[in-house]
């Protein structure tokens, strides 16, 4: 009997050291900077600002395929201007019309 109580003191010595180990690694992960929270906070960002860039640069190839279009005749220069600024000739009315 009195072997199994010194065997059980050392298990609990044993494992009291992991238990104190364990609780310090998971206040470490769930705090302070570089936490586990705030790195799963930052990947999403990433993602979101990734999806962004993507629009953008989708964006861009639209607008250099509107400039090359622009730059090849005047027609197109002049019907651009008259879509998307509302420009006008001289002595001309514009009626917008909104399909909804």
């Amino acid at each position: 009997m009195n072997k199994f109580k010194q065997i059980l003191k050392h298990l609990t010595s044993f494992l009291n050291k992991y238990i104190i180990l364990s609780i310090v690694f998971v206040a470490c992960m769930s705090l302070g900077e570089y936490s586990f929270f705030n790195y799963c906070k930052s990947k999403q960002a990433i993602a979101e600002l990734k999806k962004t860039e993507k629009n953008y640069e989708k964006h861009i190839e639209e607008a250099k395929e509107d400039l090359r279009q622009l730059d090849q005749n005047k027609h197109n220069l002049e019907r651009f201007a008259r879509e998307k600024y509302l420009m006008h000739k001289e002595k001309e009315d514009i009626f917008i019309i909104n399909e909804e």
